[in-house]
């Protein structure tokens, strides 16, 4: 953003979540990894629709070198960091306020596992889930912060 010719720096780090300089493209990425995070998270064990998902993942992994696939030990784990990093990262280039983003991924991911644990049969809640969870949501707050400070020149997240 111009101001007098100079280049000024947007702040993220604003006291309200819902900033003047929203990019809605991003908006969007995030509402549609969201869903999908929460489907990931909150279908039941045994739906059909999560063999389904499973299968075809099944299928479509064995194919990428050195890829595990959903059946082999870890997969979950790969499964959690990388669905809420890709949530908080399109979150934090939405340019919502990165203390929102991070705090609410933070509670979502330790209230998933209690949700699992209590509510959704043939799911369990795992305290090393949630930590992979906040792993994921560190690895884009980093990634997210070191890239906007290296190539984006309109704004930066602090």
């Amino acid at each position: 953003m111009r101001d007098n010719g100079q280049m000024r720096e947007l702040s993220v780090g604003s006291r309200s979540f819902w900033g003047p300089n929203i990019h809605l493209g991003w908006a969007t990425v995030t509402g549609v990894t969201l869903t999908i995070l929460l489907w990931m998270l909150y279908s039941p064990g045994s739906a059909q629709s999560t063999g389904v998902t499973l299968r075809w993942l099944e299928d479509l992994l064995r194919f990428i070198p050195g890829m595990i696939t959903p059946s082999e030990p870890g997969f979950d784990k790969i499964a959690h960091a990388t669905g809420f990093a890709t949530v908080t990262a399109a979150a934090l280039l939405t340019r919502w306020n990165h203390w929102w983003v991070i705090g609410l991924s933070v509670a979502h991911a330790g209230l998933s596992e209690v949700i699992q644990w209590l509510l959704i049969p043939g799911r369990s809640g795992d305290p090393a889930d949630f930590c992979f969870d906040v792993g994921g949501i560190l690895l884009a707050w980093t990634v997210v912060a070191w890239w906007s400070r290296h190539t984006l020149t309109e704004w930066r997240i602090s």
